[in-house]
């Protein structure tokens, strides 16, 4: 009868270790060797991951500020509707209603929206600044 393998003897952290270490190993020697083969392509690589990562953070954080802008303005040149509390006293008119959901929830929700973009893309380039070999290995790998 064969000898039937199990996963209770098996080391799982120093399982991942060596399978860390091998991964490590295949990508510093895939960069290796796109450097001896094709320098100038290397280098335009790591610079575009640089610029995706910049330009990532650049424009969520455009959209964000637009955003506080438009909300500002809003709430600036669309005055509150004046109510007529006679009748209802209780009772808000349409304009008040528009008012409050254009000048106020919809610019709210973008703005939290695109503050977790800014923060996923943010995060995104503290990685690529880290490691910018990987992100470049991966848009060559990308073109092909």
């Amino acid at each position: 009868m064969p000898d039937v393998v199990t996963t209770q003897n098996v080391d799982w952290p120093e399982l991942a270790d060596k399978m860390l270490d091998l991964g490590t190993k295949a990508a510093s020697s895939l960069s290796d060797k796109i450097q001896e083969i094709a320098p100038q392509a290397w280098e335009i690589a790591i610079k575009q991951a640089y610029a995706n990562a910049i330009g990532d953070v650049i424009c969520s954080f455009l959209i964000t500020v637009s955003l506080f802008v438009f909300m500002f303005l809003l709430r600036k040149y669309w005055p509150p509707a004046k109510r007529d509390t006679r009748e209802y006293p209780y009772a808000h008119n349409g304009e008040w209603y528009s008012r409050l959901v254009f000048s106020s929830i919809i610019p709210c929700v973008g703005i939290v929206a695109s503050l977790i973009v800014f923060v996923v893309n943010f995060t995104y380039a503290i990685k690529v600044f880290i490691n910018p070999e990987y992100y470049a290995i991966k848009i060559i790998f990308d073109l092909i």
